[in-house]
């Protein structure tokens, strides 16, 4: 939606997308990311996003992990461990991560 109607410069970053946290990390034998959390913080089942130059990708947390402990949230100023599905080639350190809100209709 936001690429097609609009006033002035429009973001490639859609509406209901909010940074999350950036990747600290990547584990490649157990396919896990480390973020440093901001933001609104995250939760199991939250859906995340990531901005590829192809476009975006999402997928679900099934877990996280904070100080090797499972926890269902992981607040602002935490690092967190998500378990992907993605490979350490295509998720560089630093590449943000997005929180995916219900899109607004």
């Amino acid at each position: 939606q936001d690429v097609f109607y609009g006033q002035g410069p429009l973001s490639s970053i859609p509406s209901h997308y909010a940074v999350a946290g950036t990747v600290a990390h990547f584990y490649s034998d157990i396919s896990v990311l480390s973020i440093d959390v901001v933001g609104p913080g995250l939760r199991v089942d939250d859906t995340v996003g990531f901005l590829f130059p192809a476009g975006f990708f999402e997928e679900q947390i099934t877990s996280l992990h904070v100080n090797k402990q499972k926890v269902a949230e992981a607040q602002p100023g935490q690092s967190a461990g998500h378990k992907t599905t993605l490979k350490r080639k295509d998720v560089p350190v630093g590449m943000a991560i997005y929180l995916v809100r219900s899109a607004a209709i």
